[in-house]
C-alpha cells in the first residue's frame, strides 16, 4: 500500500529575520488513491486524509536526523478505533483506520466541529511513535497512554521533541474539491529554546540500538 508521492506536497521553509519556520503538507492524491483501494467512504477518506496530512509532517525530520521512516500506531475509544500511518524519507506514505465509520443517524457526514471529531477519533487513546533507520532498526520510540488520539496533538509533541523548538500554531486549511481533506500548516518559533516537551504519561523510551 506504499506509493510514491506524485502530486502531493510536503514543504519546509523558514524566515531568518523573524526566526519562524513553516512546515506544510497536502496529501490529497495519496489519500484518495489509498482510500479507493481500501473501499473507504467519503467520510473515511476525509479522516485518512487528515491523518496523512498531519503525520507526513513528521517525515520532514527524518533526513535531518539520518533516519528512514516513522510509524504512528494508535488505539482509541473513537468510532475509528485507532489508526496506523507510516511515512518514509522518500516521501512515501501508507496507512489505514481500524474500523469503518458508522455514524448515528442524527449526525451529518460533513464533519465540522470538535464534537464530531471527538466522536470519530475519540478523546483518549494509546499512542506509539517509532522512528527507524534504513536497515529497519528502531532508532527511538515514544509510547504514551491516556492521551489525545487527535493527530495535531501528537505531531505537536513530536515536533517539539525532535526539533527542540516550540510549536506556535497548527492550522488546518480546507481543500474543497478533494472530499474536503485538510492541509496542515505548522508554525514553529526558532527563536525560543524548546522545553523538550513530549507526551504526558510516558511509559517507555528507547535510545539508538
Amino acid at each position: 500500500m506504499v506509493m510514491k508521492r506524485w502530486a502531493d506536497t510536503c514543504l519546509e521553509a523558514f524566515c531568518p529575520e523573524t526566526k519562524i519556520a513553516f512546515l506544510f503538507s497536502e496529501i490529497s492524491d495519496s489519500a484518495n488513491l489509498i482510500a479507493a483501494r481500501l473501499g473507504y467512504s467519503t467520510l473515511e477518506c476525509t479522516v485518512l486524509g487528515s491523518l496523512f496530512s498531519a503525520f507526513s509532517i513528521l517525515g520532514l525530520s527524518l533526513n535531518r536526523d539520518g533516519l528512514d521512516s516513522v510509524e504512528v500506531k494508535c488505539c482509541s475509544n473513537g468510532l475509528i478505533g485507532g489508526y496506523f500511518v507510516r511515512v518514509n524519507s522518500k516521501g512515501e506514505i501508507c496507512g489505514y483506520i481500524h474500523n469503518k465509520i458508522v455514524l448515528p443517524k442524527n449526525v451529518s457526514q460533513n464533519i465540522q466541529d470538535s464534537s464530531d471529531l471527538d466522536m470519530i477519533f475519540g478523546n483518549i487513546g494509546k499512542v506509539e511513535v517509532a522512528r527507524y533507520t534504513e536497515k529497519g532498526t528502531r532508532a527511538d520510540v515514544i509510547t504514551a497512554k491516556d492521551v489525545s488520539p487527535m493527530p495535531d496533538s501528537i505531531i505537536k509533541d513530536c515536533i517539539e521533541k525532535y526539533m527542540k523548538h516550540e510549536v506556535e500554531a497548527i492550522v488546518k486549511m480546507r481543500n474543497p474539491g478533494m472530499h474536503d481533506l485538510s492541509n496542515t500548516v505548522v508554525v514553529i518559533n526558532l527563536g525560543i529554546p524548546g522545553r523538550n516537551r513530549t507526551f504526558k504519561n510516558i511509559v517507555r523510551k528507547e535510545g539508538i540500538e
